[in-house]
């Protein structure tokens, strides 16, 4: 239900892109470079990247095939939880349902977002550490870290909790290093570019709707949870994955920045458990019967609030997938077509480069965020076609500039609501809007 709800994330729609070249044997490009002969673009995250190719190479198609491995990334990770939590049957069974039910980290995973990869990667890293392999913890840590830049405080979280001798910690080190290595390398092989997209735009984005209410009410909950001293405890050996989540939000707190929704999956999934913990501290002597064994009542209290978490999370999430496809995606495809763009003729720059890439299937350039630069871009560049948001801030930067304007003029209006005027005027527009989009055409 979910995955019919919930539309691909921009990044899911980028990686798809490049895997199906990759697959095709164009390379790992975002436009072919027999079309457009350009750095390419920097990719958000390699081993998603490696694995949605090789998925490709197989047979599924690379946008389902970007979804079905954050889905089942997912449950695996779940399914690792609750092993290392199986001495607290009520904790193990709230955290696993917590994050299976929370509206935006469904989001994240319907969408294809590779939160749940870092997940899982990172508690795999925390049975490495129970194991005492401290090469394995390295080479997982760096794993984790290619799926999530927001990963990389696992080693400082694991040594945090469970302090090592100065040869387990270098050969720790060693291992994150080499893996890191050779994925920065070959990223700067590809792409120009040693480092993944949110460390090449600064990750996370100013402006406080970038996370649903309920986000910050677990953060601020899991704050609150830390001060009950016996909860942090119950954790056992999935602290370290609390703490590297944690120690990745703070300085995002500190900086005053809200995250980004790819981003902030995998502070929010860590934060959870320790949320879960102090749930079962108040419900486990107050919900098991005294004539049942041990356990059992807590288990039914966390099966029924489960269950209920699971529906409400899912009815939660937009509606938006089909309204998408019929009011933007299939018609942008069907003019793409009309146009030649499809075949290579024209560039459209836009600023959503996603689902405009996959569904267009011609060149596409990234525009400039700030005004003054997609001024600068139109003026450089000269693309045939320019994608703009229905809103005022774009419409009036382009209608601003001169000569630069009179060189435009609308053909098209994608729309989620049947909006068909080319010309609209500024004051009935919104400030911001992701469901309308002008197409303009560059006159000869």
């Amino acid at each position: 239900m979910a995955l019919e709800r919930v539309a691909p994330l921009e990044g899911t729609f980028i990686t798809a892109r490049i895997a199906a070249h990759a697959a095709q044997g164009v390379g790992p490009f975002f436009n072919r470079p027999s079309l457009a002969p350009q750095p390419p673009r920097p990719i958000e995250s390699p081993l998603a990247l490696a694995l949605v190719t090789a998925e490709a190479w197989a047979g599924l198609p690379p946008l389902e095939g970007a979804r079905a491995t954050a889905l089942l990334a997912e449950l695996a990770a779940l399914a690792l939880l609750l092993g290392l939590l199986r001495e607290q049957p009520l904790t193990a069974a709230l955290s696993a349902l917590l994050i299976a039910a929370a509206p935006e980290l469904a989001r994240d995973v319907a969408g294809g977002g590779t939160g749940s990869l870092a997940l899982l990667l990172l508690l795999m890293t925390c049975v490495a550490a129970r194991e005492h392999r401290p090469l394995l913890v390295g080479v997982l840590g760096a794993l984790a870290a290619s799926a999530s830049p927001m990963a990389i405080f696992v080693l400082p979280a694991l040594w945090l909790i469970h302090p090592q001798r100065p040869s387990a910690m270098l050969a720790s080190i060693g291992g994150f290093v080499a893996v890191s290595g050779l994925a920065s390398w070959a990223l700067y092989a590809l792409t120009g570019d040693w480092r993944p997209t949110p460390l090449v735009r600064g990750g996370l984005r100013l402006g406080p709707g970038t996370l649903g209410p309920g986000a910050w009410v677990v953060f601020g909950g899991t704050a609150l949870a830390g001060l009950r001293r016996g909860s942090f405890a119950r954790l056992a050996e999935a602290r370290p994955l609390v703490l590297a989540g944690l120690l990745a939000l703070l300085p995002w707190l500190v900086l005053g920045r809200s995250l980004e929704l790819r981003a902030a999956y995998l502070p929010l999934a860590a934060s959870l458990p320790l949320a879960a913990a102090a749930v079962a501290d108040l419900l486990s002597p107050r919900f098991t019967p005294r004539h049942l064994p041990a356990g059992i009542g807590a288990r039914s209290v966390a099966s029924i609030l489960g269950l209920g978490l699971v529906v409400g999370g899912v009815l939660t999430l937009p509606r938006r997938r089909a309204s998408l496809r019929q009011g933007l995606w299939e018609p942008l495809r069907a003019w793409s077509e009309r146009a030649g763009v499809s075949a290579g003729e024209g560039e459209i720059l836009a600023k959503d480069l996603g689902w405009v890439g996959w569904y267009s299937g011609g060149v596409v350039r990234e525009a400039a965020p700030r005004p003054l630069g997609l001024i600068a871009q139109l003026a450089v560049l000269q693309p045939e076609y320019l994608l703009l948001p229905a809103a005022q801030s774009p419409l009036a930067t382009l209608r601003s500039s001169g000569d630069l304007a009179r060189a435009w003029y609308p053909i098209e209006r994608f729309s989620l609501d049947g909006r068909t005027r080319l010309d609209p005027e500024l004051e009935g527009l919104p400030e911001r809007t992701d469901g309308d989009f002008i197409l303009f055409q560059r006159r000869l």
